[in-house]
Formats: C-alpha cells, structure tokens, sequence
C-alpha cells in the first residue's frame, strides 16, 4: 500500500495506491458498504480504495511512503502484530519528498522471513515513517468493512484512506437510531468529483502531482472548472511580463466570483512560482 503526496489547495492532497496501482485521492462510498443494498456500480465513487479479502486468511501488509512526514496508520475490526518498521534510506528529502524504497531489497531480513517469525508487539495504531516502510499482520477472523487511515484528520479527509472489505460482510437490519447513509439519511455521504488530475489542464501542476492520477478534488479536477476561456486567460498570465504580474490579481479579479478567488489565486501563486526567476531579475 504506497502513500504519495501531492502539494496543492485548500489542502495537500494525499493518494492511495494498492499492489502498485494508480494512485487515487480516495473517497467514501455514497452509502456504507456495509448495507446488503449496497450496489458497487451506483454506491461506489470511482477513487474508493477497496481491498477484498478472504476471511481467516493470514495478512501481511506493507505500508510505503514518499512522504516527507510520518503517518499515524490506524486499522479499525483488528489488533495486528508490528513486523518490522524501516526508516526512510537518505537523511534528508528534498522539496518534502523522499525517495520510493524497494520492498523487495529494504527489508533485512527478507520479508519473506519477518512474515514467518513466531510473534511481535501487537497495536491497533503505528507510525509510517517519512520515506519509510512498515510491515504488519493480521488475521482476517472479524467479518465486515472497516477502514484503514492516517490518523491525521487532514490526511483522511484528503484521500489517505483504503476500505478493507473483509469476507463480503453486508447486513440488512439495523436498529432504528442506526445512523442512515444513503441518499436521503441523516448523514448522507458528500458527493465528490472523480477526474485524471488536472484532465486537459496542464497550467497548474501541484508538486508531486502526476497527471495519471486519480483526483477527488474540484480544484484538482480541470475539466470539471475550467472553461477554454479560463485557459486562456492562463496562456495570457504565463505570457506576462513582470510589470503585467503585479497586475494579475486584478485581471483575475475582474472574471471570477469571490467564492472562487481562493483557488484562483493559489492558481497564480503556482503559475508565479514557475517564473520565479524571471521575477528575481
């Protein structure tokens, strides 16, 4: 399970990817999986990060990061045994990113061998290292589906998070205080966009971003708020000189809403930042 960070605004995005897959801002379903109605082709939003698995099966799961922060990962349904933690392999990570580690080459001994030891300490919670990699087990004996998460509010509200689905556990009764999740609940999921990163929008491109991967975001969506005219008038602010910059807010100023001059002006901040030393001189 690889941690990829991405700087962008409001908040810096964070991507799931399972077994070295496309790395998605991951979401909640509309409705909780758990719901023997629970339809995957309606329910399901395209960025969930669901990981089937087959009950009373022996886990060995691998967490990697090129974060250049540690995450508290916390497995909800189980206690699981702490294999091995690695720390990141250089001192420093430059620009916030470390470097990928090889699973298969990082761990000493093997991970082939640290899957066999007898037992180790046992948490609900541990810390992924800046760059590092963790190493845990489990036992899947508790049917259900239940979540894997940083525990950092910030970093699970933005995308660090897989569902573990355990055995394909769904329940049709429920008491009535039971909390509804479905489209006219009491606590109805959010609906989210699903986009490639910044489709047909090249001009803005957070650090760590890729534009393969699969973002959540709709300042992270282009073609979900971005007009041909809106790119444009990016074309034209790439083109300007250092004189026309200082002016640039109130050209944006002039075309966008106030509700939309937050993500507008982190547009710029990102489009001046790569002019940087044509402003220097």
């Amino acid at each position: 399970i690889n941690a990829e960070y991405g700087e962008s605004s409001p908040l810096a995005s964070h991507f799931v990817a399972l077994d070295n897959g496309i790395f998605k801002q991951s979401v909640m379903p509309i409705k909780a999986m758990i719901r023997s109605d629970f339809n995957e082709e309606i329910d399901m939003h395209p960025n969930t990060n669901v990981l089937k698995l087959n009950l009373n099966k022996t886990v060995i799961m691998v967490f990697r990061s090129a974060t250049a922060f540690p995450h508290p990962i916390h497995l909800h349904g189980h206690k699981f045994e702490v294999l091995k933690i690695v720390p990141r392999k250089y001192p420093l990570c430059p620009n916030g990113r470390c470097v990928w580690q090889n699973i298969a080459t990082s761990f000493s001994p093997k991970l082939s061998d640290i899957a066999k030891q007898p037992k180790s300490v046992v948490k609900d919670t541990v810390i992924l290292p800046a760059g590092g990699l963790i190493a845990i087990r489990f036992i899947t004996d508790n049917p259900g589906v239940w979540a894997i998460h940083c525990h950092l509010d910030q970093h699970l509200e933005d995308g660090q998070f897989l569902i573990m689905d355990e055995g394909g556990y769904r329940q049709s009764h429920f008491p009535d205080d039971y909390p509804s999740c479905n489209y006219t609940g009491r606590i109805a999921m959010q609906k989210k966009t699903a986009c490639i990163c910044m489709d047909h929008m090249n001009l803005y491109k957070p650090k760590g971003i890729k534009s393969y991967y699969q973002c959540s975001e709709p300042h992270l969506c282009g073609r979900t708020q971005y007009t041909e005219e809106d790119i444009a008038i990016f074309e034209k602010i790439k083109a300007m000189n250092v004189k026309e910059l200082n002016s640039v807010q109130d050209v944006v100023a002039t075309r966008f809403r106030p509700e939309e001059m937050e993500t507008w002006g982190n547009v710029l901040d990102t489009i001046i930042d790569g002019t940087q030393e044509k402003l220097n001189t």
